[in-house]
């Protein structure tokens, strides 16, 4: 099933198991490709009364590795100068 948000520039997939007990058979087997596939295939838009309950998604990444890898090392020592980044 697929939401779309305000604007309908993006929109949230939400993914309903046939059995009332094959959500873990869902979480084993779901990859990248039959994600796809599936969202490739939601083409024929009913109207139905959908009841979910309030949730928060939070993330959280931390990219001094990255920046590292990138070269970027001197911001993350004590003898950096970001006193251009911002007035």
């Amino acid at each position: 099933m697929e939401i779309p948000y305000k604007g309908l520039k993006t929109s949230m997939v939400v993914l309903l198991p046939d059995d009332i007990d094959g959500l873990s058979f869902l979480e084993e087997n779901l990859t990248a490709d039959s994600l796809s596939a599936v969202i490739r295939d939601l083409v024929h838009p009913i109207n139905v009364k959908l009841y979910l309950p309030k949730f928060k998604l939070e993330q959280s990444i931390t990219l001094n590795d990255t920046f590292q890898c990138l070269g970027i090392s001197d911001m993350f020592s004590a003898n950096s100068d970001l006193s251009g980044v911002c007035e």
